[in-house]
């Protein structure tokens, strides 16, 4: 028997961006290196501007480190690979209190960040006071150099709204 020639047709996951045969996205060079492109423009800019260079402290927030479990993904390893150098990954203690007492949805992120290191800061280690011990461990011009990730949208304006802050 001959062998018949397959019809080459968009399939049906080319509305999706796929591809016909294979289904799998079409990858770029340049959306392989965006991202790690646009952070080391970033990191540029503050390393020139306030002296932010590595090793990257990166002061971490709950909503981050929920957001990181939620994903499954390991920020002492992940920061690194983003950041183009080394990363130091820290809390503060209201931030730890703050996860406590959120519940058990929360566990894993509480069990993240009570293994980090804690970062001393002039705010409270009270459960409710998680923002603000962010906001003082940046203060006075961010005097220790600090990254910040947060996915509060609220605290991340606080912190970019602060002369010299900390690169959120």
């Amino acid at each position: 028997r001959p062998a018949r020639a397959r019809a080459r047709t968009p399939g049906r996951h080319a509305h999706k961006g796929l591809s016909a045969t294979t289904a799998r996205p079409r990858l770029g060079p340049r959306m392989r290196i965006g991202k790690k492109s646009r952070a080391r423009r970033t990191l540029g800019f503050y390393r020139s501007a306030f002296g932010i260079k590595q090793p990257y402290r990166v002061l971490v927030d709950g909503t981050a480190l929920q957001a990181a479990a939620n994903l499954g993904l390991d920020l002492r390893v992940e920061l690194p690979k983003v950041l183009g150098g080394r990363a130091e990954v820290v809390v503060t203690r209201a931030v730890v209190a703050e996860l406590r007492s959120l519940g058990k949805e929360f566990k894993s992120a509480t069990a993240t960040a009570k293994r980090l290191p804690k970062l001393d800061s002039t705010g409270s280690g009270q459960a409710g006071a998680a923002s603000a011990s962010v906001l003082s461990a940046v203060e006075n011009g961010n005097a220790r150099r600090l990254c910040v990730l947060t996915e509060d949208a609220a605290l991340q304006q606080r912190l970019a709204a602060r002369p010299r802050g900390a690169l959120p």
